[in-house]
């Protein structure tokens, strides 16, 4: 998501002020037990890698999450306080498959998250909010590329993209263009590593008892 023209949208006008100072952010993250976002979920449920601990894991949450969580790394910095909590609700399958989070960011800016991968199909959404002092941004992270700019006392403003055909490809061009010596990779093994730590302390009750 680093390098995607949507996010790099939200991140420029999270800096230039747009909505003025970010109080909170707000991730939700329910889906349907086949969830649409997901590539090759027509795999019978069994066999299914991505909801198998032992091979993901940590099932959708930790597929999907870490994109999210991951970007709010780079786009407002590292998250230094977390707690959270994991359950399996349906029983369908071995990992969680609900999780609850609240979470606070070095420069004090405060966060709250769910995901469900259960829910009725009525129940779906996939949407990040954050709010500042003076307006807030919505964004999907996994749905169509837009970004809805709210502000009081005008019309809601819908900022549209086109993301390229290959979806990782603008951020292997950095990769590729820092190993040359070219310019820098946004994302590192140590913001990697923060994001991974963030998702393990939210889901320790679960996978840690």
């Amino acid at each position: 998501r680093r390098r995607l023209p949507n996010f790099e949208k939200l991140k420029s006008l999270l800096e230039a002020g747009v909505i003025g100072d970010i109080r909170l952010v707000n991730i939700e993250l329910h889906k349907t037990i086949d969830p649409d976002i997901v590539a090759n979920t027509t795999t019978p449920m069994p066999v299914n890698w991505r909801i198998d601990p032992e091979v993901a894991g940590g099932g959708y949450f930790f597929d999907l999450a870490a994109h999210q969580l991951d970007y709010l790394d780079y786009a407002l910095g590292p998250i230094q306080f977390v707690s959270g909590y994991a359950a399996n609700q349906a029983g369908l399958y071995k990992a969680a498959d609900i999780i609850t989070s609240s979470f606070v960011f070095e420069n004090g800016i405060l966060g709250t998250g769910s995901w469900c991968f259960t829910v009725d199909k009525i129940a779906e959404k996939d949407q990040m909010t954050i709010v500042g002092s003076k307006g807030q941004l919505r964004i999907p992270f996994f749905g169509a590329p837009k970004i809805f700019v709210e502000k009081s006392n005008l019309a809601t403003e819908v900022l549209e993209f086109e993301l390229p055909h290959h979806i990782q490809q603008p951020l292997i061009e950095t990769v590729v263009n820092d190993l040359l010596g070219k310019g820098t990779c946004p994302s590192t093994a140590e913001s990697a590593i923060r994001t991974n730590w963030v998702m393990e302390e939210m889901t320790k009750n679960y996978y840690q008892s």
